[in-house]
């Protein structure tokens, strides 16, 4: 059975050594997108056949750092007040 989003492509397509590698800033937007839920299935499917696991990772803990610290920085301005 063939599976739905692999994480790497099975042959190189077009004479290629193997999967595109996906720059990251493409990786953090795409985290970025999908946390709010407005990737598209365009990206999601490009995330899941070309990207590796590890840039996403890093990525979604970056992501999540700033979140919080900026929530932190809000609520410290507010009940600063």
């Amino acid at each position: 059975m063939k599976q739905r989003f692999p994480l790497v492509t099975q042959e190189p397509a077009n004479n290629q050594t193997g999967p595109k590698k996906i720059p990251f800033y493409k990786v953090l937007l795409s985290v970025i997108q999908a946390s709010i839920g407005v990737q598209n299935s365009k990206n999601r499917e490009r995330d899941f056949t070309q990207g590796k696991f590890w840039p996403f990772v890093v990525a979604a803990l970056l992501v999540t750092a700033a979140f919080v610290l900026t929530v932190a920085t809000v609520v410290k301005m507010v009940l600063a007040k």
